[in-house]
């Protein structure tokens, strides 16, 4: 049983498996595409945060059109065609989003989806592994020595509740509608108090990247956006 005590400070003390890298990809053919009209089509939601999805794509028409490398449609005109044909975002593949592209004359569309939006003010989180290890009692002793290892375990626990930051997580895509292609791909997900963040961004956002999620996405929008990359 006094293995149990040591079982448990090793779960609790588990190390958490880092982030994903940004994983993306640009045509070649999009290198020549400088100027071409652009809509940013409606994220798909897989959080349970209601408004995610808007931001992510307010972020992300407004940092393409930062770029002066496109001509975006305006937001208004995609929601009102939206609305007219009763689309779900979804149940829009590429095909459809195509033939939507081509409704709203633009020559490549974008398409993504909200996979992680947790703003900061959310309860502590504790880690998926900091949880006692239970062992069979077969005695006073053995429920003495239990007892003093879940304690230690829920003190463990409470010691590696991590504070809530800002997180966001998205996946995206560019389409020609001309043809078809994927013209981009990426995905990548941001923490408020990543390092990579803090080393290159001024020490005045550093607060607002762990406590304001739109400004995290936003960031992270920015940064995405600059791997695609036009002549």
């Amino acid at each position: 049983m006094k293995k149990a005590i040591f079982l448990v400070i090793i779960c609790g003390c588990a190390v958490l498996k880092p982030q994903a890298p940004d994983v993306g990809f640009v045509a070649q053919s999009l290198k020549e595409m400088k100027g071409i009209t652009v809509a940013v089509l409606p994220f798909e939601n897989k959080t349970d945060v209601l408004g995610a999805d808007y931001h992510a794509t307010d972020e992300f028409n407004l940092r393409l059109g930062m770029t002066g490398n496109f001509r975006m449609v305006e937001r208004i005109r995609i929601k009102e065609l939206f609305e007219e044909q009763d689309f779900d975002i979804k149940r829009i593949d590429d095909t459809s989003a195509v033939q939507i592209g081509k409704m709203l004359g633009a020559k490549a569309v974008i398409l993504g989806s909200v996979t992680r939006f947790k703003p900061f003010n959310r309860p502590p989180e504790i880690p998926f592994d900091a949880f006692p290890v239970m062992m069979p009692v077969e005695s006073e002793e053995d429920l003495a020595i239990s007892l003093i290892a879940n304690t230690a375990a829920a003190l463990i626990s409470f010691l590696s509740m991590k504070t809530p930051v800002a997180e966001i997580g998205v996946t995206v895509r560019m389409v020609d509608t001309e043809t078809g292609e994927i013209l981009w791909q990426a995905r990548n997900s941001y923490r408020g108090d990543d390092k990579f963040l803090t080393k290159r961004r001024p020490r005045s956002e550093w607060d607002r990247l762990r406590k304001d999620v739109v400004f995290l996405t936003g960031v992270l929008a920015g940064d995405m956006v600059e791997t695609l990359k036009v002549n």
